[in-house]
Protein backbone atom coordinates (compact mmCIF):
# COMPACT_ATOMS: atom_id res chain seq x y z
CA UNK A 1 0.00 0.00 0.00
CA UNK A 2 1.48 3.33 -1.06
CA UNK A 3 1.83 5.93 1.68
CA UNK A 4 0.48 9.43 1.11
CA UNK A 5 2.67 12.51 0.86
CA UNK A 6 1.35 13.74 4.22
CA UNK A 7 2.03 10.44 5.99
CA UNK A 8 5.56 10.32 4.66
CA UNK A 9 6.16 13.93 5.70
CA UNK A 10 4.87 13.39 9.24
CA UNK A 11 6.94 10.20 9.65
CA UNK A 12 10.10 11.76 8.29
CA UNK A 13 9.77 15.20 9.89
CA UNK A 14 7.24 15.47 12.73
CA UNK A 15 5.91 19.02 12.94
CA UNK A 16 3.05 21.29 11.98
CA UNK A 17 1.88 23.20 8.96
CA UNK A 18 1.94 26.98 9.32
CA UNK A 19 1.22 30.08 7.28
CA UNK A 20 4.29 32.31 6.86
CA UNK A 21 4.14 36.07 6.65
CA UNK A 22 3.45 37.52 3.24
CA UNK A 23 7.06 38.58 2.61
CA UNK A 24 8.26 35.02 3.39
CA UNK A 25 5.90 33.30 0.96
CA UNK A 26 7.24 32.04 -2.36
CA UNK A 27 5.31 33.52 -5.26
CA UNK A 28 6.02 34.70 -8.76
CA UNK A 29 5.89 33.69 -12.39
CA UNK A 30 7.86 30.53 -13.21
CA UNK A 31 8.13 29.60 -9.54
CA UNK A 32 5.98 26.84 -8.09
CA UNK A 33 4.41 27.45 -4.72
CA UNK A 34 5.24 24.86 -2.04
CA UNK A 35 2.47 22.39 -1.34
CA UNK A 36 2.75 23.51 2.28
CA UNK A 37 4.96 25.39 4.70
CA UNK A 38 6.16 23.26 7.59
CA UNK A 39 7.71 23.94 10.97
CA UNK A 40 9.77 21.27 12.72
CA UNK A 41 12.62 21.36 15.23
CA UNK A 42 12.77 25.17 15.22
CA UNK A 43 13.28 25.11 11.47
CA UNK A 44 10.91 26.25 8.74
CA UNK A 45 10.55 24.18 5.58
CA UNK A 46 9.14 24.62 2.08
CA UNK A 47 7.57 21.26 1.19
CA UNK A 48 7.02 20.09 -2.39
CA UNK A 49 4.91 16.99 -3.06
CA UNK A 50 6.40 15.35 -6.14
CA UNK A 51 3.98 13.66 -8.52
CA UNK A 52 4.87 11.85 -11.73
CA UNK A 53 8.15 11.14 -13.45
CA UNK A 54 9.49 14.67 -13.79
CA UNK A 55 10.63 17.51 -11.57
CA UNK A 56 10.18 20.70 -13.55
CA UNK A 57 12.14 23.92 -13.58
CA UNK A 58 9.39 25.67 -11.60
CA UNK A 59 10.10 23.45 -8.57
CA UNK A 60 13.85 23.91 -8.94
CA UNK A 61 13.49 27.68 -9.07
CA UNK A 62 11.10 27.61 -6.11
CA UNK A 63 13.56 25.53 -4.05
CA UNK A 64 16.30 28.05 -4.81
CA UNK A 65 14.01 30.89 -3.79
CA UNK A 66 13.13 29.07 -0.57
CA UNK A 67 16.77 28.99 0.47
CA UNK A 68 17.10 32.76 0.01
CA UNK A 69 14.12 33.24 2.36
CA UNK A 70 15.59 31.09 5.13
CA UNK A 71 13.39 28.08 4.31
CA UNK A 72 14.73 24.55 3.86
CA UNK A 73 13.33 22.93 0.69
CA UNK A 74 12.04 19.37 1.12
CA UNK A 75 10.79 17.13 -1.70
CA UNK A 76 8.39 14.35 -0.69
CA UNK A 77 8.12 11.26 -2.93
CA UNK A 78 5.87 8.22 -2.63
CA UNK A 79 7.44 5.64 -4.92
CA UNK A 80 10.37 4.81 -7.18
CA UNK A 81 8.94 6.73 -10.14
CA UNK A 82 8.86 9.95 -8.13
CA UNK A 83 12.21 9.15 -6.52
CA UNK A 84 13.70 8.71 -9.98
CA UNK A 85 12.38 12.10 -11.01
CA UNK A 86 14.15 13.73 -8.07
CA UNK A 87 17.32 11.67 -8.62
CA UNK A 88 17.57 12.92 -12.20
CA UNK A 89 17.71 16.54 -10.96
CA UNK A 90 19.49 15.86 -7.68
CA UNK A 91 22.74 17.53 -8.67
CA UNK A 92 20.82 20.78 -9.18
CA UNK A 93 18.41 20.44 -6.25
CA UNK A 94 20.88 19.33 -3.54
CA UNK A 95 18.08 19.34 -0.98
CA UNK A 96 16.37 17.16 1.63
CA UNK A 97 14.18 14.33 0.39
CA UNK A 98 11.49 12.42 2.31
CA UNK A 99 10.59 8.99 0.99
CA UNK A 100 9.23 5.66 2.26
CA UNK A 101 11.86 3.27 3.64
CA UNK A 102 10.79 0.00 5.24
CA UNK A 103 7.17 1.12 5.24
CA UNK A 104 7.49 4.56 6.79
CA UNK A 105 8.65 8.00 5.79
CA UNK A 106 12.35 8.72 6.21
CA UNK A 107 14.34 11.94 5.87
CA UNK A 108 17.44 11.93 3.67
CA UNK A 109 19.63 14.99 4.15
CA UNK A 110 21.50 16.43 1.15
CA UNK A 111 24.37 14.22 0.02
CA UNK A 112 27.63 16.00 -0.67
CA UNK A 113 28.48 15.22 -4.28
CA UNK A 114 32.08 14.99 -5.50
CA UNK A 115 33.40 18.12 -7.15
CA UNK A 116 34.57 16.17 -10.18
CA UNK A 117 33.81 12.81 -11.72
CA UNK A 118 36.44 10.11 -11.90
CA UNK A 119 37.84 9.58 -15.36
CA UNK A 120 36.51 6.43 -16.93
CA UNK A 121 39.06 3.84 -17.96
CA UNK A 122 39.17 0.80 -20.16
CA UNK A 123 38.45 -2.18 -17.91
CA UNK A 124 40.06 -5.31 -19.31
CA UNK A 125 37.83 -7.69 -17.35
CA UNK A 126 34.54 -7.42 -15.57
CA UNK A 127 35.72 -9.38 -12.51
CA UNK A 128 38.72 -7.61 -10.91
CA UNK A 129 41.87 -9.63 -11.56
CA UNK A 130 43.43 -8.65 -8.25
CA UNK A 131 40.42 -10.03 -6.38
CA UNK A 132 40.62 -13.34 -8.26
CA UNK A 133 44.35 -13.55 -7.61
CA UNK A 134 43.82 -13.00 -3.90
CA UNK A 135 41.10 -15.65 -3.72
CA UNK A 136 43.10 -18.15 -5.75
CA UNK A 137 46.14 -17.57 -3.53
CA UNK A 138 44.22 -18.07 -0.29
CA UNK A 139 44.84 -21.22 1.74
CA UNK A 140 41.41 -21.25 3.43
CA UNK A 141 39.45 -22.96 0.65
CA UNK A 142 39.00 -26.72 0.39
CA UNK A 143 41.17 -28.25 -2.31
CA UNK A 144 38.43 -28.69 -4.98
CA UNK A 145 37.29 -25.08 -4.65
CA UNK A 146 40.86 -23.85 -4.60
CA UNK A 147 41.51 -25.83 -7.79
CA UNK A 148 38.48 -24.26 -9.50
CA UNK A 149 39.64 -20.77 -8.49
CA UNK A 150 43.17 -21.46 -9.79
CA UNK A 151 41.81 -22.62 -13.14
CA UNK A 152 39.73 -19.47 -13.39
CA UNK A 153 42.70 -17.28 -12.46
CA UNK A 154 44.76 -18.98 -15.20
CA UNK A 155 42.00 -18.26 -17.70
CA UNK A 156 42.02 -14.60 -16.69
CA UNK A 157 45.81 -14.47 -16.92
CA UNK A 158 45.51 -15.71 -20.50
CA UNK A 159 43.11 -12.87 -21.24
CA UNK A 160 45.74 -10.37 -20.12
CA UNK A 161 47.95 -11.25 -23.07
CA UNK A 162 45.19 -10.77 -25.61
CA UNK A 163 42.29 -8.47 -26.12
CA UNK A 164 39.79 -9.49 -23.44
CA UNK A 165 36.15 -9.52 -24.43
CA UNK A 166 32.89 -10.06 -22.61
CA UNK A 167 32.41 -13.26 -24.61
CA UNK A 168 35.79 -14.70 -23.57
CA UNK A 169 35.20 -13.80 -19.95
CA UNK A 170 31.70 -15.23 -20.02
CA UNK A 171 33.04 -18.57 -21.27
CA UNK A 172 35.59 -18.69 -18.44
CA UNK A 173 32.95 -17.95 -15.82
CA UNK A 174 30.57 -20.57 -17.26
CA UNK A 175 33.35 -23.16 -17.09
CA UNK A 176 34.03 -22.22 -13.46
CA UNK A 177 30.33 -22.57 -12.61
CA UNK A 178 30.05 -26.01 -14.21
CA UNK A 179 33.15 -27.13 -12.34
CA UNK A 180 31.70 -25.95 -9.02
CA UNK A 181 28.34 -27.64 -9.70
CA UNK A 182 30.08 -30.93 -10.50
CA UNK A 183 31.96 -30.64 -7.20
CA UNK A 184 28.65 -30.32 -5.42
CA UNK A 185 27.50 -33.57 -7.02
CA UNK A 186 25.29 -32.39 -9.83
CA UNK A 187 25.79 -34.36 -13.07
CA UNK A 188 27.54 -32.92 -16.10
CA UNK A 189 24.21 -32.69 -17.87
CA UNK A 190 23.09 -29.98 -15.48
CA UNK A 191 23.14 -26.87 -17.64
CA UNK A 192 20.96 -24.43 -15.75
CA UNK A 193 23.43 -21.57 -15.34
CA UNK A 194 23.04 -17.79 -15.19
CA UNK A 195 23.79 -17.82 -18.92
CA UNK A 196 20.04 -17.68 -19.52
CA UNK A 197 20.00 -14.11 -18.25
CA UNK A 198 22.71 -13.27 -20.80
CA UNK A 199 20.44 -14.49 -23.59
CA UNK A 200 17.46 -12.58 -22.24
CA UNK A 201 19.40 -9.35 -22.00
CA UNK A 202 20.90 -9.66 -25.48
CA UNK A 203 17.34 -9.92 -26.76
CA UNK A 204 16.41 -6.81 -24.78
CA UNK A 205 14.11 -8.77 -22.47
CA UNK A 206 15.70 -8.33 -19.05
CA UNK A 207 16.20 -4.66 -18.39
CA UNK A 208 18.90 -2.33 -19.65
CA UNK A 209 21.89 -3.56 -17.64
CA UNK A 210 23.92 -6.75 -17.63
CA UNK A 211 22.98 -8.86 -14.64
CA UNK A 212 25.14 -11.78 -15.81
CA UNK A 213 28.47 -10.21 -14.84
CA UNK A 214 26.82 -8.40 -11.95
CA UNK A 215 25.91 -11.76 -10.40
CA UNK A 216 29.50 -12.98 -10.64
CA UNK A 217 30.80 -9.72 -9.22
CA UNK A 218 28.50 -10.23 -6.24
CA UNK A 219 29.71 -13.81 -5.87
CA UNK A 220 33.44 -13.10 -5.84
CA UNK A 221 33.18 -10.01 -3.63
CA UNK A 222 31.02 -11.97 -1.17
CA UNK A 223 33.25 -15.07 -1.38
CA UNK A 224 35.98 -13.02 0.25
CA UNK A 225 33.66 -12.45 3.23
CA UNK A 226 32.51 -16.07 3.54
CA UNK A 227 36.13 -17.26 3.41
CA UNK A 228 37.28 -14.84 6.10
CA UNK A 229 34.37 -15.40 8.49
CA UNK A 230 33.71 -19.15 8.18
CA UNK A 231 32.27 -19.67 11.66
CA UNK A 232 29.63 -16.98 11.14
CA UNK A 233 28.40 -18.52 7.90
CA UNK A 234 28.36 -22.04 9.32
CA UNK A 235 26.89 -20.95 12.65
CA UNK A 236 23.43 -20.19 11.27
CA UNK A 237 22.44 -23.85 11.57
CA UNK A 238 22.97 -23.73 15.33
CA UNK A 239 21.12 -20.45 15.81
CA UNK A 240 18.10 -21.74 13.86
CA UNK A 241 18.46 -25.37 15.03
CA UNK A 242 18.60 -26.59 11.45
CA UNK A 243 21.22 -29.28 12.10
CA UNK A 244 22.32 -29.04 8.46
CA UNK A 245 26.03 -29.56 7.87
CA UNK A 246 26.38 -27.59 4.65
CA UNK A 247 29.25 -26.24 2.59
CA UNK A 248 28.94 -22.47 2.96
CA UNK A 249 30.73 -21.84 -0.34
CA UNK A 250 28.18 -23.91 -2.24
CA UNK A 251 25.24 -22.12 -0.63
CA UNK A 252 26.79 -18.76 -1.49
CA UNK A 253 27.47 -19.85 -5.08
CA UNK A 254 23.79 -20.69 -5.65
CA UNK A 255 22.44 -17.63 -3.84
CA UNK A 256 24.73 -15.14 -5.60
CA UNK A 257 24.62 -16.53 -9.13
CA UNK A 258 20.88 -17.17 -9.25
CA UNK A 259 19.61 -14.14 -7.32
CA UNK A 260 18.58 -12.21 -10.47
CA UNK A 261 17.38 -15.11 -12.61
CA UNK A 262 13.77 -14.09 -12.01
CA UNK A 263 14.09 -11.03 -14.24
CA UNK A 264 12.81 -13.14 -17.13
CA UNK A 265 9.48 -13.59 -15.38
CA UNK A 266 9.24 -9.92 -14.46
CA UNK A 267 9.76 -8.88 -18.09
CA UNK A 268 7.28 -11.28 -19.66
CA UNK A 269 5.19 -8.39 -20.96
CA UNK A 270 8.11 -7.27 -23.12
CA UNK A 271 8.81 -10.81 -24.32
CA UNK A 272 5.17 -11.44 -25.20
CA UNK A 273 4.86 -8.01 -26.80
CA UNK A 274 7.73 -8.78 -29.16
CA UNK A 275 6.51 -12.28 -29.95
CA UNK A 276 2.72 -12.00 -30.15
CA UNK A 277 1.93 -8.29 -30.17
CA UNK A 278 0.81 -5.70 -27.69
CA UNK A 279 -2.93 -6.39 -27.59
CA UNK A 280 -2.67 -9.62 -25.60
CA UNK A 281 0.81 -9.32 -24.09
CA UNK A 282 -0.36 -8.22 -20.64
CA UNK A 283 -2.98 -10.95 -20.29
CA UNK A 284 -0.70 -13.74 -21.49
CA UNK A 285 2.16 -12.59 -19.26
CA UNK A 286 -0.09 -12.64 -16.20
CA UNK A 287 -1.43 -16.05 -17.20
CA UNK A 288 2.10 -17.41 -17.64
CA UNK A 289 3.17 -16.25 -14.19
CA UNK A 290 0.00 -17.71 -12.68
CA UNK A 291 0.59 -21.06 -14.39
CA UNK A 292 4.18 -21.02 -13.17
CA UNK A 293 3.04 -20.59 -9.58
CA UNK A 294 0.46 -23.39 -9.91
CA UNK A 295 2.86 -25.98 -11.35
CA UNK A 296 3.68 -28.99 -9.18
CA UNK A 297 7.46 -28.46 -8.71
CA UNK A 298 6.98 -24.76 -7.97
CA UNK A 299 4.23 -25.49 -5.44
CA UNK A 300 6.56 -27.97 -3.75
CA UNK A 301 9.36 -25.40 -3.74
CA UNK A 302 7.03 -22.73 -2.40
CA UNK A 303 6.10 -24.95 0.54
CA UNK A 304 9.69 -25.87 1.42
CA UNK A 305 11.08 -22.36 1.01
CA UNK A 306 8.29 -20.58 2.91
CA UNK A 307 8.47 -23.02 5.82
CA UNK A 308 12.25 -22.65 6.03
CA UNK A 309 12.07 -18.86 5.84
CA UNK A 310 9.51 -18.85 8.65
CA UNK A 311 11.99 -20.81 10.75
CA UNK A 312 14.81 -18.39 9.95
CA UNK A 313 12.71 -15.29 10.63
CA UNK A 314 11.64 -16.50 14.09
CA UNK A 315 14.57 -18.56 15.43
CA UNK A 316 13.62 -17.91 19.07
CA UNK A 317 10.49 -20.01 18.63
CA UNK A 318 12.45 -23.04 17.40
CA UNK A 319 12.33 -25.83 19.98
CA UNK A 320 13.65 -28.84 18.07
CA UNK A 321 15.61 -29.70 14.96
CA UNK A 322 14.06 -28.59 11.70
CA UNK A 323 11.73 -31.04 9.94
CA UNK A 324 10.93 -30.39 6.30
CA UNK A 325 7.13 -30.21 5.98
CA UNK A 326 5.24 -32.36 3.49
CA UNK A 327 2.14 -30.17 3.48
CA UNK A 328 1.23 -26.61 4.33
CA UNK A 329 1.15 -26.17 8.13
CA UNK A 330 -2.26 -25.19 9.40
CA UNK A 331 -2.83 -21.98 11.35
CA UNK A 332 0.80 -20.87 10.88
CA UNK A 333 0.36 -17.17 10.18
CA UNK A 334 4.06 -16.58 9.45
CA UNK A 335 4.23 -19.25 6.75
CA UNK A 336 0.96 -17.97 5.26
CA UNK A 337 2.30 -14.41 5.20
CA UNK A 338 5.53 -15.47 3.49
CA UNK A 339 3.55 -17.44 0.91
CA UNK A 340 1.37 -14.40 0.21
CA UNK A 341 4.47 -12.25 -0.24
CA UNK A 342 5.97 -14.78 -2.66
CA UNK A 343 2.83 -14.94 -4.77
CA UNK A 344 2.35 -11.16 -4.84
CA UNK A 345 5.99 -10.61 -5.70
CA UNK A 346 5.99 -13.12 -8.56
CA UNK A 347 2.77 -11.71 -10.00
CA UNK A 348 3.70 -8.04 -9.61
CA UNK A 349 7.26 -7.41 -10.64
CA UNK A 350 9.41 -8.96 -7.91
CA UNK A 351 12.44 -10.83 -9.26
CA UNK A 352 13.84 -12.09 -5.93
CA UNK A 353 11.00 -14.49 -5.16
CA UNK A 354 10.90 -15.67 -8.79
CA UNK A 355 14.65 -16.32 -8.70
CA UNK A 356 14.29 -18.53 -5.62
CA UNK A 357 11.52 -20.60 -7.17
CA UNK A 358 13.44 -20.97 -10.43
CA UNK A 359 16.54 -22.18 -8.57
CA UNK A 360 14.46 -24.76 -6.71
CA UNK A 361 12.70 -25.83 -9.90
CA UNK A 362 16.01 -26.16 -11.78
CA UNK A 363 18.01 -28.17 -9.26
CA UNK A 364 15.85 -30.10 -6.80
CA UNK A 365 14.33 -32.52 -9.37
CA UNK A 366 17.88 -33.31 -10.54
CA UNK A 367 19.09 -33.81 -6.97
CA UNK A 368 16.18 -36.11 -6.16
CA UNK A 369 17.30 -38.50 -8.92
CA UNK A 370 20.77 -38.92 -7.41
CA UNK A 371 19.76 -41.17 -4.51
CA UNK A 372 19.69 -40.64 -0.73
CA UNK A 373 23.46 -40.65 -0.31
CA UNK A 374 23.76 -37.45 -2.31
CA UNK A 375 20.46 -35.71 -2.60
CA UNK A 376 19.83 -34.66 1.01
CA UNK A 377 22.81 -32.34 1.30
CA UNK A 378 22.26 -30.94 -2.21
CA UNK A 379 18.58 -30.24 -1.59
CA UNK A 380 19.39 -28.58 1.73
CA UNK A 381 21.99 -26.33 0.06
CA UNK A 382 19.47 -25.36 -2.61
CA UNK A 383 16.74 -24.70 -0.03
CA UNK A 384 18.94 -22.48 2.11
CA UNK A 385 20.07 -20.51 -0.97
CA UNK A 386 16.41 -20.14 -2.02
CA UNK A 387 15.43 -18.92 1.45
CA UNK A 388 18.25 -16.36 1.39
CA UNK A 389 17.71 -14.86 -2.06
CA UNK A 390 14.36 -13.00 -1.97
CA UNK A 391 15.36 -10.50 0.73
CA UNK A 392 17.76 -8.61 -1.56
CA UNK A 393 14.72 -7.46 -3.58
CA UNK A 394 12.94 -4.41 -2.16
CA UNK A 395 9.76 -5.54 -3.91
CA UNK A 396 9.70 -8.73 -1.85
CA UNK A 397 10.59 -6.90 1.36
CA UNK A 398 7.66 -4.54 0.77
CA UNK A 399 5.21 -7.38 0.09
CA UNK A 400 6.40 -9.34 3.13
CA UNK A 401 6.02 -6.32 5.38
CA UNK A 402 2.47 -5.82 4.10
CA UNK A 403 1.49 -9.46 4.75
CA UNK A 404 3.57 -10.17 7.88
CA UNK A 405 4.14 -6.78 9.45
CA UNK A 406 7.51 -5.30 10.45
CA UNK A 407 10.33 -7.84 10.33
CA UNK A 408 14.10 -7.91 10.61
CA UNK A 409 16.83 -10.25 9.43
CA UNK A 410 19.26 -11.58 12.01
CA UNK A 411 22.80 -11.60 10.69
CA UNK A 412 23.47 -14.64 12.89
CA UNK A 413 20.60 -16.69 11.44
CA UNK A 414 20.41 -15.34 7.86
CA UNK A 415 24.04 -14.47 7.04
CA UNK A 416 23.76 -15.37 3.35
CA UNK A 417 20.61 -13.29 2.91
CA UNK A 418 22.18 -10.25 4.56
CA UNK A 419 25.48 -10.60 2.69
CA UNK A 420 23.62 -10.78 -0.62
CA UNK A 421 21.46 -7.75 0.20
CA UNK A 422 24.52 -5.78 1.34
CA UNK A 423 26.78 -6.57 -1.62
CA UNK A 424 23.95 -6.19 -4.13
CA UNK A 425 22.97 -2.77 -2.77
CA UNK A 426 26.51 -1.43 -2.80
CA UNK A 427 27.81 -2.97 -6.04
CA UNK A 428 27.18 -0.69 -9.02
CA UNK A 429 29.48 -1.83 -11.80
CA UNK A 430 26.86 -3.06 -14.24
CA UNK A 431 27.41 -1.67 -17.69
CA UNK A 432 24.56 -0.49 -19.84
CA UNK A 433 23.80 -2.79 -22.74
CA UNK A 434 24.30 -0.14 -25.43
CA UNK A 435 27.92 -0.93 -26.12
CA UNK A 436 29.56 1.02 -23.30
CA UNK A 437 33.12 -0.27 -22.94
CA UNK A 438 34.54 2.09 -20.35
CA UNK A 439 33.74 2.29 -16.69
CA UNK A 440 35.09 3.39 -13.35
CA UNK A 441 34.32 0.83 -10.66
CA UNK A 442 32.29 2.02 -7.69
CA UNK A 443 32.83 -0.96 -5.38
CA UNK A 444 36.59 -1.33 -5.04
CA UNK A 445 36.78 -3.87 -2.23
CA UNK A 446 34.71 -5.58 0.44
CA UNK A 447 36.62 -5.28 3.71
CA UNK A 448 36.43 -7.58 6.72
CA UNK A 449 37.43 -5.89 9.98
CA UNK A 450 37.80 -7.33 13.48
CA UNK A 451 35.90 -8.90 15.04
CA UNK A 452 33.43 -9.61 12.20
CA UNK A 453 32.53 -6.27 10.58
CA UNK A 454 31.86 -6.25 6.85
CA UNK A 455 32.23 -2.91 5.13
CA UNK A 456 33.28 -1.59 1.74
CA UNK A 457 35.78 0.66 0.05
CA UNK A 458 34.03 2.57 -2.71
CA UNK A 459 34.96 5.06 -5.41
CA UNK A 460 32.40 7.77 -4.76
CA UNK A 461 33.62 9.86 -7.68
CA UNK A 462 32.64 7.14 -10.15
CA UNK A 463 28.89 7.31 -9.49
CA UNK A 464 26.65 9.14 -11.93
CA UNK A 465 24.96 12.00 -10.10
CA UNK A 466 21.43 10.47 -10.18
CA UNK A 467 22.79 7.32 -8.50
CA UNK A 468 23.71 9.02 -5.23
CA UNK A 469 20.12 9.33 -4.06
CA UNK A 470 19.24 5.81 -5.21
CA UNK A 471 22.25 4.32 -3.41
CA UNK A 472 21.41 6.13 -0.19
CA UNK A 473 17.78 4.99 -0.22
CA UNK A 474 18.71 1.39 -1.03
CA UNK A 475 21.38 1.22 1.67
CA UNK A 476 19.10 2.72 4.31
CA UNK A 477 16.31 0.30 3.39
CA UNK A 478 18.57 -2.74 3.74
CA UNK A 479 20.02 -1.44 6.99
CA UNK A 480 16.56 -0.84 8.47
CA UNK A 481 15.79 -4.56 8.11
CA UNK A 482 18.84 -5.87 9.98
CA UNK A 483 19.24 -7.13 13.52
CA UNK A 484 22.94 -7.00 14.29
CA UNK A 485 25.49 -5.96 16.88
CA UNK A 486 29.13 -4.99 16.60
CA UNK A 487 30.27 -8.02 18.62
CA UNK A 488 29.02 -10.45 15.98
CA UNK A 489 28.52 -10.43 12.22
CA UNK A 490 27.99 -6.74 11.46
CA UNK A 491 27.43 -4.94 8.16
CA UNK A 492 28.52 -1.31 7.91
CA UNK A 493 27.88 0.96 4.94
CA UNK A 494 30.16 3.90 4.09
CA UNK A 495 28.83 6.72 6.30
CA UNK A 496 27.75 9.03 3.45
CA UNK A 497 25.38 6.34 2.14
CA UNK A 498 23.39 6.21 5.37
CA UNK A 499 24.19 9.69 6.76
CA UNK A 500 25.70 8.51 10.03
Amino acid sequence: MRLSHDTILMDALPGNEYTPSVHSQIVGEGVERPSKYWRSHNQEWAVYAVSGNRVGETIIESAREAKTRGLVPLLVVRDNVELGAVADRYAVLKCHVACPIAGQGSLIPPIRLPRKRARTRKSSTRIPRDLLAELAGSAVFPRPIHSALKCLENAYSAMAGARASDETERAALKSFTHRMLRQMGFPKTTNKTPDVIWRLERAGWSGGRDHFFHSYQNFFFGLHVVANLPSHFAGHRLAAKLNWDLNSYHVWLLAALWHDMGYGLTHLEEIHHDVIGSTVAGDTAESTRSDFLKSGPVQEGLLKICALMARLLRPDSAQTGYLVPEQWPKRDKVVAAIRAAFEESVMHGGHGASSALLLYNDFVPTAQRLGPAKHDVLIQAVQLACASMPFHDVNFRDHLRESLGPFTLSTAVLPFAVLLAFVDSIQDDRRDLDGVKHEARFLKRILVLAPATVTAKVNKESLPEPSFLWKSVEARDVLSHLTQDTGSLYFKYPPWMVHL
